[in-house]
């Protein structure tokens, strides 16, 4: 074969001859042998198991070393997308892959599972309040963390006969006016204790359900 721009690309490892004839009809043979580049071994490590608002950075092996472009997906949770560590906060479980590119256009890629799990020391219920005082406690709610958790999704009051005296809902957790001021159908109840029950909604999704009693003082 003749050509003028001897470039050959899309090659397989394995033996080839060189065969040059020069315009005055000279020849030049060669045999030459391609082999395969190293291949790229990327690992991402274990699956993980983190609890919800804790942070991760994830530090990708790499053999061998060389400039590489890195892209991760899905980018939610993620410190950076084209960085060669990134720091991971997701609020649900994720599978994050990456995948790399050296200059040579061979690629590598691996993923990794995080799975959350929700801790349920954040959530906090006082155990006495007095309403109508002007102190503090003066109503009586379930509070989280505002990071973890998206709301009260119900919260209810019982009285010692089990009736219902309260129900809210979509109750924030960080807001102490946002809850039983201690009454029921518009007339103060009575000093005793209550019992309460409430459904807690985390931002990942997962719902966890509460209950306990509280002492009412006037």
């Amino acid at each position: 074969m003749i050509t003028a721009v001897p470039v050959f690309s899309g090659l397989g490892s394995g033996t080839y001859n060189i065969h040059i004839v020069d315009n005055k009809r000279c020849y030049w043979n060669k045999k030459i042998y391609i082999e395969n580049p190293d291949a790229i071994i990327l690992s991402l490590g274990n699956d993980l198991v983190m609890l919800l608002g804790e942070s991760v950075e994830i530090e990708p092996g790499i053999t061998p070393t060389d400039d590489y472009e890195y892209f991760w997906s899905p980018p939610a949770g993620l410190s950076c997308t084209y960085c060669s560590h990134a720091i991971a906060a997701p609020v649900e479980n994720t599978v994050y892959k990456l995948q790399i590119l050296n200059n040579n256009g061979c690629a590598a890629s691996d993923s990794i599972l995080i799975r959350i799990t929700v801790p349920d020391g954040n959530i906090y219920a006082p155990n006495i309040f007095s309403p109508g005082d002007g102190r503090q406690n003066t109503t009586f709610t379930v509070f989280g963390d505002a990071v973890l958790v998206e709301e009260t999704e119900w919260l209810r009051i019982y009285d010692r006969w089990g009736s219902l005296v309260y129900e809210g809902k979509h109750l924030q957790p960080d807001n102490p006016n946002d809850g039983w001021d201690g009454s029921c159908r518009n007339k103060p109840s009575s000093s005793g204790i209550y019992l309460w029950q409430a459904s807690i909604r985390f931002k990942n999704g997962n719902v966890v359900l509460k209950k306990g009693d509280v002492m009412l003082l006037r």
